[in-house]
C-alpha cells in the first residue's frame, strides 16, 4: 500500500529526513575525496598497498551507510532526487492525483509541489495548490 503525505506530516519528517539529507551529502562528499586519494594512491608505484586497501575500506563503509539511508527514506516512501541538494519528494494526493510535496537542505519547510510527471523544474509553491489538496 502506498503511503501519500499531507502538509503537515511531509513538514513533521523534516525533523528525522533533515540529519539524514546532511548527512548523505557529507559522506558523498567524503567518498568523493576518498577516491580521489585512492586513484593517487594506486597510480604512485611507491604507495604502500596498505594504504589502497585501508581506503578502499573507508569508501566501502561510507557506501554502505549511504546504502542504509537511502534504504530508510524508501522504507518511509520518501524518494531521494540528489544526494547534492538533499532533494526529496513525499508522495501526496492533490484533487485525487498524484503529486510530489519537494523539499531540499537549506529550505525551512515543505514549500513546494510539482506533478507526478515533471520534476524539479516543474516545482511550484504551496500557495497554488486548490483548497483541498493536499491536506493541511
Amino acid at each position: 500500500m502506498a503511503t501519500f503525505y499531507d502538509l503537515d506530516s511531509a513538514t513533521a519528517m523534516l525533523v528525522r529526513v533533515r540529519p539524514i539529507a546532511e548527512a548523505l551529502r557529507d559522506q558523498r562528499d567524503e567518498v568523493a575525496r576518498l577516491t580521489e586519494r585512492l586513484r593517487a594512491a594506486e597510480s604512485d608505484e611507491g604507495t604502500d598497498p596498505a594504504v589502497a586497501s585501508v581506503l578502499r575500506a573507508r569508501i566501502r563503509a561510507l557506501v554502505d551507510q549511504m546504502e542504509a539511508a537511502v534504504t530508510r527514506f524508501d522504507d518511509w516512501g520518501i524518494v531521494l532526487r540528489d544526494i547534492r541538494t538533499g532533494l526529496l519528494d513525499f508522495p501526496a494526493l492533490a484533487d485525487g492525483r498524484h503529486i510530489w510535496l519537494c523539499w531540499r537542505l537549506g529550505e525551512d519547510a515543505v514549500a513546494w509541489w510539482h506533478e507526478a510527471t515533471t520534476g524539479f523544474d516543474g516545482r511550484q509553491p504551496i500557495s497554488a495548490l486548490t483548497p483541498s489538496g493536499p491536506a493541511h
